[in-house]
């Protein structure tokens, strides 16, 4: 949304010391940070956290930076970024942990990349999806009334005849 608001794209996903040598581009990936870390982590409740209270800078166990970040919902990284910008850690203390996060998620980026299973999708609750719930029962109806023939419902629906019993079943089931 900074990006927006400046009429800037985003230059990184990252820190911005990141960007080498341009400096304009450091300083805006720099402001672009600190109003996302603002608005996901207000001062108020990264300061709310017994851990955190006490004044000055300091080194996080890896442990303290993962409940606080899981309970505020938000990456490690960017909790620790933000304990910078709050003046809890320096950036020589948020630069060495960075790198091995960096690493963590690559791995387990590769791992999703190999644990790439198939995931059957009824054909029913595909074609639910795709056409819409009203518009659907719109088309079944109009069937029903007689207004349109079996081909016209496979057609407008995108459906063989053969899952059309079954998409009625999903189409006027009660919402739970």
């Amino acid at each position: 949304l900074a990006h927006v608001a400046l009429g800037e794209s985003a230059i990184s996903n990252g820190a911005a010391e990141d960007l080498g040598s341009q400096p304009d581009n450091q300083r805006i990936e720099r402001f672009c940070d600190a109003v996302a870390a603002a608005a996901l982590m207000p001062q108020s409740l990264v300061l709310g956290f017994p851990e955190v209270a006490p004044t000055g800078a300091r080194e996080w166990s890896d442990d303290t930076l993962r409940t606080i970040a899981r309970a505020i919902g938000v990456s490690r990284e960017a909790l620790l970024l933000r304990f910078v910008s709050l003046g809890r850690a320096t950036w020589a203390f948020y630069r060495e942990p960075r790198a091995r996060f960096h690493e963590e998620y690559r791995l387990e980026a590769d791992a999703k990349r190999e644990d790439k299973r198939q995931v059957q999708i009824k054909r029913s609750t595909m074609l639910m999806s795709w056409n819409g719930r009203e518009f659907t029962r719109l088309v079944l109806r109009s069937y029903y009334d007689q207004r349109i023939t079996l081909n016209d419902v496979s057609s407008y629906l995108g459906a063989k005849v053969k899952h059309i019993p079954a998409l009625e079943r999903v189409a006027f089931q009660m919402a739970v």
